[in-house]
């Protein structure tokens, strides 16, 4: 199993204490087998401040197998929510996590159920107090939120809303930002030197209002608010301004897109100017993103053919080119293989 630095901007440890370190991932992993098979194996992050149990993300999908979608869900809102207890500018520090995939690799999906969970969180952690007598978790504190909910209903996919930013009603301190909101119009792409082609290769970098997107993710990490667009998937347009997010109420934003971590400019700046304060990508395979979607465009109407020659014009390339950019990530998410 291959552990990727904190970032691309670390310099390069000594042959001594690469060897130290790769006694230190050993051990881990040792430890790692022995938790529970629905936590996820633990690799270095920018959230030191946590306790190494919290470590829960893997950077191999190797137990994608017996780890469902919805226990990687729930562990992203746990590590969330410890992080937002035992963040060392105090719970008024705003969070800001940037999730990458190749396209097909689920990240709306995850972005939007870990949502859910946090709320969930967070729901239980206003009923524990307020049961109590208005004295905390149950006397549990954060490791409460280590504890497996056995009685929290089974979810499926058909039930995540996949037409909305999730951000409606979010009183839970977490918000969302897509990257898909900054698709050029199909209008501008038609005012290209070649239409035609620009229309093909919809999704690839060059198709994205790369510049705005990258000023207004620089700006919300100073000013801690901002206002964006959504994606349309019916109307195939952005929604301008749909999705605002205010530094009082919102603590935790999920910025999720395909090429969070592109080492070219303008993309770059995301992570040269430190706008995340931790980096993770959805350790999807390259293939299986791309049947995933196939089955997405057959699914909006195109034929098997079609759909075919498209991802594998396009969206392949992409998700090659996203894939080959991974390493700039704090931490991985394995490709769980089952929903719930």
């Amino acid at each position: 199993m291959t552990t990727f630095g904190c970032c691309y901007r670390c310099a390069p440890s000594s042959p001594s204490s690469s060897s130290s370190s790769s006694l230190r991932r050993r051990s881990n992993r040792r430890s790692n087998r022995r938790r529970r098979s629905n936590t996820i194996i633990g690799v270095e992050s920018k959230f030191t401040f946590l306790p190494s149990s919290a470590e829960s993300f893997a950077n191999t999908n190797a137990i994608s197998d017996t780890t469902t979608f919805l226990d990687v869900a729930r562990a992203c809102a746990r590590r969330l929510r410890l992080a937002k207890e035992l963040h060392p500018s105090g719970k008024d520090a705003q969070i800001i996590v940037g999730i990458a995939g190749p396209p097909g690799g689920g990240k709306s999906t995850l972005a939007k159920q870990v949502c859910r969970q946090f709320r969930k969180l967070e729901r239980r952690k206003s009923a524990n107090t307020a049961s109590s007598g208005g004295g905390g978790d149950r006397g549990g504190g954060v490791n409460e939120e280590l504890e497996e909910d056995e009685n929290e209903e089974n979810e499926n996919e058909q039930n995540t809303n996949n037409n909305s930013n999730n951000n409606e009603s979010a009183a839970y301190d977490i918000a969302i930002v897509p990257m898909d909101g900054y698709h050029y119009y199909r209008s501008q792409l038609e005012k290209m030197d070649n239409p035609q082609h620009a229309l093909a290769k919809r999704g690839a970098p060059f198709t994205f209002d790369s510049e705005r997107f990258v000023n207004d993710i620089v700006n919300l990490r100073k000013s801690g608010s901002g206002s964006f667009p959504s994606f349309d998937h019916g109307k195939g347009d952005p929604v301008e301004n749909d999705i605002l997010v205010e530094y009082k109420r919102h603590k935790i934003i999920l910025v999720e897109g395909n090429y969070l971590f592109l080492p070219e400019q303008p993309w770059s700046r995301l992570l040269d100017e430190t706008c995340f304060d931790e980096a993770w990508y959805v350790n999807c395979p390259v293939d299986e993103a791309t049947k995933r979607v196939i089955d997405r465009h057959v699914r909006t109407g195109k034929t098997k053919e079609t759909a075919e020659l498209r991802a594998y014009s396009n969206d392949l390339v992409n998700a090659k080119l996203v894939d080959a950019n991974k390493r700039f990530a704090d931490v991985m998410i394995p490709n769980a293989k089952r929903f719930s």
